[in-house]
């Protein structure tokens, strides 16, 4: 693999990680490798081999497939109208949502009782798959709604497990769920949206034909 090619799998593998929300130490210990490892393999120190590729894209959800590559731009439109970033700010709500989600998972194993937090738990996973892209007055409502889930969160989490859970976070994690209830519906919505934009059509070449 040549040196631009590493860089740029190195990278993929990164943001992959991150956008799960997981720390190099916990995906290394899905894998079995050392932290140090993946941190080197992070940063295109070292040659992927094949085996330790596909160890990583299972722990991370990925898939991988070949392609022709004359098939490559006609993916991207399938995949999403061709390749496009989120911008920063709600590239970083995804961030937040991720580490959102393994707080509260924890939460949920500390306070086993509170079906409020597996509720939020599902909501939030169900967040995960969708485009976070939206608009700027959408985003920093969602920004502002994802900080003050974090802020209940940590209230929760510095509480001994052996007392009761304070029950004015409980309620406010409450009132935050139908807020986050009601930005999936918008996402939902501008996604609706965005998939009756006509796309570009793009005619593949018959491998038969091309080949005979």
């Amino acid at each position: 693999m040549t040196a631009n090619g590493l860089e740029k799998l190195a990278a993929q593998l990164r943001q992959a990680r991150i956008d799960r929300g997981l720390s190099q130490r916990a995906l290394a210990g899905r894998v079995g490798i050392p932290q140090g490892h993946l941190s080197r393999i992070e940063n295109g120190a070292v040659d992927l081999q094949a085996s330790s590729l596909i160890q990583l894209a299972r722990a991370l959800d990925l898939e991988m497939t070949l392609i022709p590559r004359r098939a490559l731009p006609a993916v991207a439109a399938l995949n999403g109208r061709g390749v496009r970033e989120e911008s920063t700010d709600n590239h970083r709500n995804r961030i937040r949502l991720n580490s959102l989600g393994a707080q509260i998972a924890e939460l949920a194993r500390k306070f086993p009782r509170l079906a409020i937090l597996k509720r939020m738990q599902q909501l939030i996973l169900e967040l995960r798959e969708l485009s976070l892209e939206l608009p700027p007055i959408h985003s920093r409502h969602f920004t502002t709604v994802l900080e003050d889930i974090g802020d209940t969160v940590h209230a929760l989490k510095i509480q001994p497990a052996a007392k009761p859970a304070d029950r004015s976070a409980i309620e406010r994690i409450g009132e935050l769920e139908s807020e986050l209830q009601g930005m999936r519906s918008v996402i939902e919505q501008l996604t609706a949206r965005q998939s009756m934009t006509p796309t570009p059509a793009y005619a593949l070449d018959n491998d038969e034909n091309s080949d005979g």
